[in-house]
């Protein structure tokens, strides 16, 4: 079926590790360089600084294999149909839609290459559509995908849209992932002999 999680995000304070990691590094070093070697306490800033160390280490080695926070909830589905789009509640007649934008970014369990102490597993959920209506309104909504490039399955559907001017040929081809240049050629003929 054509039907993707809608994800609403909401804003949390959520507890900065990069922050506090940095906080305890800098404080040890400090302390490092104030406590005089001679000094009894001069264990103490150089403990704090290899224990320090050793959890930033751990810390990072674990949140490789974890999932970041979800930071909202899921809500309604959106659904692709080849008159209309469904977001949750909302029925958008194709008719009432200048221009349809998919940014297909994410999926679940994408490694994120940030240098990061966060978890490095990503939740599927930055993906977004963009709808622009004839009436000048914008609509943007995110959605989850369980697996990488999970919009290829509404693939027929785009291509309909394409054909009533409501997607960019290149944009179809990016969400899609075309970069063939072949398999770009033969998707342009394919829809040439469909729009006729």
């Amino acid at each position: 079926m054509n039907k993707f999680k809608i994800f609403i995000p909401e804003k949390r304070h959520i507890f900065n590790i990069d922050f506090f990691i940095s906080i305890a590094f800098v404080s040890s070093i400090i302390l490092i360089i104030l406590i005089d070697n001679e000094s009894q306490f001069a264990i103490i800033p150089l403990g704090l600084f290899v224990s320090t160390v050793i959890s930033m280490f751990i810390i990072k080695l674990i949140n490789n294999f974890r999932y970041q926070n979800l930071n909202g909830k899921f809500d309604g589905e959106l659904i692709f149909s080849n008159d209309k789009i469904i977001l949750g509640k909302e029925t958008i007649l194709l008719s009432s839609i200048k221009d349809v934008r998919i940014y297909n970014r994410d999926y679940k369990g994408k490694y994120a290459y940030r240098k990061t102490f966060k978890p490095k597993l990503l939740q599927g959920v930055e993906n977004e559509i963009k709808i622009e209506l004839l009436n000048g309104n914008i609509i943007v909504k995110r959605f989850l995908q369980t697996k990488k490039n999970e919009i290829s399955k509404v693939f027929n559907v785009l291509k309909k849209y394409h054909l009533q001017d409501k997607i960019h040929f290149l944009h179809l081809i990016e969400v899609m992932g075309i970069n063939d240049y072949d398999e770009i050629q033969d998707l342009k003929r394919a829809l040439k002999t469909s729009n006729h």
